[in-house]
């Protein structure tokens, strides 16, 4: 299990065991938590968004830098 972090469109936490080869599998992954969690973004779809890089932190951490 891995905690992933993300600071856009807000600080939001989740933990997840799927294993993503790339960006493009992390971005439809994401809009799909967004939804789920119902996260507030007032001024972007969750479609929107894109995960332009990521970042591995300690004990298997993952900080996604978001963009839209």
């Amino acid at each position: 299990m891995k905690t992933i972090i993300i600071d856009y469109p807000t600080n939001f936490t989740f933990r997840t065991k799927k294993t993503f080869s790339n960006d493009e599998e992390r971005t439809l992954y994401l809009h799909k938590v967004l939804k789920r969690d119902r996260v507030e973004s007032p001024c972007h779809l969750y479609t929107d968004y894109t995960v332009e890089f990521v970042e591995t932190l300690s004990n298997g951490t993952e900080f996604w830098g978001i963009g839209s």
